[in-house]
C-alpha cells in the first residue's frame, strides 16, 4: 500500500504510544532550547569563519577562493581598517574576479559589520581594491 506523506504525518500524530518512552507532556510542557518568557524556540546562525581572516597585506589584489560550490555568503565584519579599501565578493568557482557580485564592503572603518546572506551556486571568490601602501585592511568572512 502506498501512503501520501500527510497519511503517514497523521498516523504518527494519532499513534498510541505508551512505555519509558512515552514523555509525560502537555501544553504548558517546555521543549530543549525553548525560551521560557516568549513560548519560542531559540534558533542562532553560526558561520564558518574558515582557519583565518582575510589580510590585503598578504594577498594584495589576488582573487581569493574562499569556498567552492553552493553556499551562502552570511556576515562581513572588518577587523583592521584601511581607508579607501573596498573587497568585493563574487559568485565563482574559479577563483576569478567575475560572476555575479554578491556584496562589497568598505574597509575603511574597523568593527563595520555587514551581514549578506547572499547564496552564492558556484563559489565564493573575495577580492581586495584600492587603498595605499602600506596595505592594512583585515576582514573576517563568515560563510556557510
Amino acid at each position: 500500500m502506498i501512503r501520501t506523506p500527510a497519511e503517514s504525518i497523521l498516523d504518527w500524530i494519532n499513534r498510541t504510544v505508551s512505555g519509558p518512552i512515552a514523555p509525560d507532556v502537555s501544553l504548558g510542557t517546555k521543549l530543549a532550547g525553548e525560551m521560557p518568557n516568549f513560548d519560542r524556540i531559540f534558533t542562532a546562525e553560526v558561520w564558518d569563519y574558515g582557519s583565518e581572516n582575510l589580510g590585503y597585506d598578504a594577498t594584495g589584489t589576488t582573487p581569493q577562493q574562499l569556498r567552492t560550490g553552493p553556499g551562502v555568503l552570511g556576515q562581513v565584519q572588518v577587523i583592521a581598517a584601511d581607508s579607501g579599501v573596498i573587497l568585493t565578493f563574487y559568485d565563482n568557482a574559479s577563483g576569478q574576479a567575475s560572476g555575479t557580485v554578491l556584496g562589497i564592503v568598505d574597509c575603511g572603518t574597523a568593527g563595520t559589520s555587514v551581514r549578506f546572506g547572499r547564496p552564492f551556486s558556484n563559489g565564493l571568490v573575495a577580492v581586495f581594491s584600492g587603498g595605499t601602501d602600506p596595505k592594512t585592511a583585515v576582514v573576517a568572512v563568515g560563510r556557510l
